[in-house]
């Protein structure tokens, strides 16, 4: 365990532990079809010339770079960038912004940190599971209020951004001296993984008590064995620890984004809902038309 740091490094360390990666709100994206932004959650990840990891690299993106997608084909999203670049990404490497620890991060310094006049500092080596603080200077004269601080940003960070065990190491404002550290226990699944989807668009995805919901948006040509045979899929990727897997299919039309965005459980058009999936320790349940039952 490190006492102290030296200044040269610690300032090396600090310029290091803010990444690149998390950025601040971008320009609006231009429109794209009818689907919401989704944002890439991997820290660097290839765009194709095609819908194939064989294909030509036409660029590179990183976590929570905005995209919009143009439409899926077996997998992988066709996308717009925030440049105007244009190419595909598989399905499973871009979600929600709520799935984007860069995205949330930045949210999270620029919109909570500040009501603790706290700063906060990203460990590039142990990105997002490893946090460095500053406190308000009058909390350094006592090691307990510094804590409780630390705890209470600790335990807001976890809330808003990352689920998993944390670690918070507070340093002194001006100097290379580590003044404590504290860990924090997990309170959820560090990382949920994605869907690669043969259908449609992922709209938003949650994960409580390790059972996991998934929302997606699917073409109304699509048959309804084919969307079964797609939420089984689905499905087998979310074996231990989750517990419950469950998915929601509706038209990609805008009524039934709409619906999912706000999960409207008497949505007017009853027809947008295509199918809803349930598998758990009992076993699979599905039903076609959900919203008429």
């Amino acid at each position: 365990m490190r006492r102290f740091l030296t200044a040269s490094v610690l300032i090396l360390l600090f310029l290091s532990c803010t990444p690149s990666t998390v950025k601040k709100e971008t320009a609006p994206m231009p429109t794209a079809g009818i689907f919401p932004p989704l944002y890439v959650i991997k820290e660097r990840v290839n765009m194709r010339g095609q819908p194939s990891s064989r294909s030509l690299k036409t660029g590179v993106l990183e976590d929570g770079d905005e995209v919009r997608v143009i439409k899926n084909k077996n997998g992988w999203y066709q996308i717009i960038t925030d440049e105007g670049g244009k190419g595909w990404l598989r399905s499973d490497l871009a979600g929600p912004r709520t799935l984007s620890l860069t995205r949330m991060a930045s949210a999270f310094t620029d919109s909570i940190l500040p009501a603790f006049d706290a700063k906060m500092f990203f460990d590039k080596t142990d990105l997002y599971k490893t946090i460095y603080l500053t406190l308000r200077p009058n909390l350094y004269s006592s090691q307990k209020d510094a804590r409780q601080e630390a705890r209470k940003i600790g335990q807001a960070y976890q809330q808003k951004v990352y689920h998993g065990a944390l670690e918070i190491r507070v340093m002194r404002p001006q100097t290379e001296e580590l003044f404590l550290r504290l860990r924090l226990p997990a309170i959820g699944l560090a990382k949920v993984p994605l869907p690669i989807l043969k259908y449609g668009v992922l709209i938003s995805l949650r994960e409580k008590n390790k059972t996991v919901s998934i929302y997606t948006a699917v073409p109304d040509s699509i048959s309804d064995k084919q969307l079964l045979r797609a939420a089984r899929k689905i499905s087998a990727r979310y074996d231990y620890p989750f517990t419950k897997a469950e998915i929601y299919m509706v038209s990609d039309s805008p009524a039934g984004i709409e619906y999912l965005l706000h999960f409207d459980k008497r949505p007017s058009d009853k027809t947008r809902c295509r199918l809803y999936y349930l598998e758990d320790a009992d076993g699979e349940d599905y039903r076609f038309n959900f919203c008429r039952k």
